[in-house]
């Protein structure tokens, strides 16, 4: 038998093999000798981040949060010039309300370092392969309504009335004059356009140098450079146009009540209600509501304190002396044929008007609606002349009648509303029956609080005692024709 001897050879890695092995081994040793190194700490922020131009490298969160708050603080005095067309004004973000959200930025900032952080390889991509700074902005907020609150002291010059357009008589006819739209301060877009001058690169690269080159905040304020923000304004629209006034080529009907003696305040809160009223339309069919036009009687609407009958006495109230002119509203609208829907009388008679010719208001309460009835459109034009208080009431020839007032009753007091055309009666209609107190209203203790007329849903206004009326001696009111 025969015996087969095998030999056993050793097997031999190659040498290029083993070489790259260890080339290997070294390189990544060496990556991640490198990367650990180059990771940040997780205690403080890496390179590269800087919020608003202030570095927070190497920071902690509590130095950096120091450091943020020393840039908002500065932030916050900038001096900021709000210009709007010729005029123009200076402030900072401290007076327009506004703040520096520097946790915000923090929470940002964290969130960066915080990815960094994650493992040695992403921290060396990121050192490698990405952008070695990493901005972070500041915000900076602004509430509109606190910034259109700061600035009402401004307003006046940076905003307009829009004019309606209006019938007005010249070279014995009507004349239209056109409507102009109004301006409003746009509280909404400036505190927009302030936040992003604020929050802009250069200015956040300013502010943040500045914390190295001038220590004091004071003296830095002073010194610093203003930011321009154009002041945005919005059109605010008219409310009749020159189309609504298309058909409207007759006077219908005039009434004046006479305000002479009355108090500046007084004066004022009847020019307001005016205003409110002046170059109103009514198509057919619509209700004019004298509370809903005129709005709340109250100091910020710029109604001022004056005589108003409460409980039966004279107190001071906010809008004393508006019912004169829904007085005056109600008069003109008998006389020119217009439905009333919703009238009250006073509790007295007053002196500017006949007795049951008057109408009490008061915002929340007491109302004058009044209905055009007629079959084309028609505009109230109401206005403070002098001392005398004139409603005109104007609409198409066609609806033109000749209305008589006429007293037929003494108690109660009632008037009866005669309507013709032509000479011929159309119609005949009792329009009031009013029963008044035969006590003239006391005038309160001087002690006694203030009353608001335009909560106290009892409240009346008042003329002075020594106020002339206009109460025809024959007891019959002239003609829409030929009132002027």
């Amino acid at each position: 038998m025969e015996e087969r001897l095998t030999a056993t050879v050793p097997y031999r890695f190659p040498a290029a093999a083993i070489l790259v092995a260890l080339v290997g081994l070294a390189v990544g040793s060496a990556i991640g000798a490198a990367a650990t190194l180059l990771a940040p700490r997780s205690d403080r922020f890496g390179p590269g981040i800087v919020a608003g131009g202030v570095p927070l490298s190497g920071l902690s969160e509590a130095e950096a949060r120091d450091r943020l708050a020393a840039y908002a603080r500065r932030l916050r005095t900038l001096p900021i010039r709000l210009v709007a067309g010729r005029h123009e004004h200076r402030t900072d973000l401290a007076s327009l309300g506004g703040d520096v959200a520097i946790d915000a930025a923090l929470a940002a900032a964290r969130s960066v370092n915080d990815r960094r952080a994650r493992g040695p390889f992403a921290a060396l991509f990121t050192r490698w392969f990405r952008p070695s700074a990493v901005r972070i902005a500041v915000p900076v907020r602004l509430a509109p309504e606190r910034v259109a609150s700061r600035l009402r002291r401004w307003a006046a010059e940076w905003e307009s009335a829009p004019r309606n357009a209006r019938l007005r008589h010249a070279n014995g006819g009507l004349e239209r004059v056109p409507e102009r739209p109004g301006a409003r301060l746009d509280a909404a877009a400036l505190a927009t356009r302030v936040a992003e001058a604020l929050a802009a690169p250069a200015v956040a690269a300013e502010v943040a140098a500045s914390l190295a080159t001038a220590p004091d905040d004071d003296e830095w304020t002073r010194s610093a450079r203003p930011i321009e923000v154009a002041v945005p304004t919005r059109e605010v629209p008219p409310r009749v146009r020159l189309v609504d006034l298309a058909g409207i080529d007759t006077l219908l009907a005039t009434f004046h009540t006479s305000a002479a003696g009355s108090s500046r305040n007084r004066l004022t809160n009847i020019r307001l209600a005016c205003q409110a009223i002046d170059g109103l339309v009514l198509r057919p069919g619509d209700v004019f509501s004298y509370n809903e036009t005129v709005g709340p009687r109250d100091l910020e609407s710029g109604f001022r304190m004056a005589p108003v009958i409460v409980d039966g006495q004279l107190v001071p109230g906010v809008g004393g002396g508006i019912c004169q002119v829904s007085s005056t509203v109600y008069n003109a609208a008998l006389l020119a044929d217009l439905a009333i829907v919703t009238r009250q009388h006073h509790s007295f008679p007053l002196a500017y008007v006949a007795a049951g010719r008057d109408a009490t208001v008061s915002y929340g309460g007491q109302d004058l609606r009044i209905r055009n009835s007629l079959a084309h459109p028609v505009m109230l034009a109401a206005a403070l002349e002098g001392t005398r208080v004139v409603v005109r009431i104007y609409g198409h020839a066609s609806d033109r009648r000749e209305v008589d007032l006429v007293r037929t009753g003494r108690r109660p007091i009632e008037w009866t509303r005669i309507v013709r055309r032509d000479g011929v009666v159309l119609r005949r209609e009792v329009i009031s029956r009013d029963v008044y107190r035969l006590s003239a209203p006391r005038r309160s203790r001087p002690d006694r609080r203030p009353s608001t007329a335009a909560s106290a849903p009892s409240a009346e206004s008042v003329a002075p005692p020594h106020e002339p009326g206009e109460t025809p001696a024959t007891g019959r009111a002239v003609p829409a024709a030929g009132r002027q």
